[in-house]
């Protein structure tokens, strides 16, 4: 039994995913943990080749964290081109 952590809406999940089995052809879980996550407005899905869920969820904290320093770097401040427009009416 793998003992998961509840994850709340927009952070991202942990996932074993669907594969088929290529002697009997049949569906069954991978043995390896996938983390999907949002990365500015695309999502991202991403095999963490390990089968330890803890490992799983420290990667998609990291991926998670290093998406929001990435897009804060990105921010742009609106009130320049509100102060460009300013000095244009004086």
């Amino acid at each position: 039994m793998v003992k998961t952590v509840k994850l709340k809406r927009g952070e991202g999940s942990i996932v074993q995913l669907k594969q088929r089995d290529p002697n009997s052809g049949e569906r069954r879980d991978s043995k390896l943990w996938s983390i999907l996550y949002c990365a500015g407005t695309r999502q991202v899905r991403e095999n963490t080749k390990t089968n330890d869920y803890s490992k799983a969820y420290n990667m998609l904290i990291e991926r998670r964290d290093r998406c929001r320093r990435a897009q804060a770097r990105r921010f742009r401040y609106p009130t320049l081109s509100v102060r460009r427009h300013l000095r244009q009416l004086h």
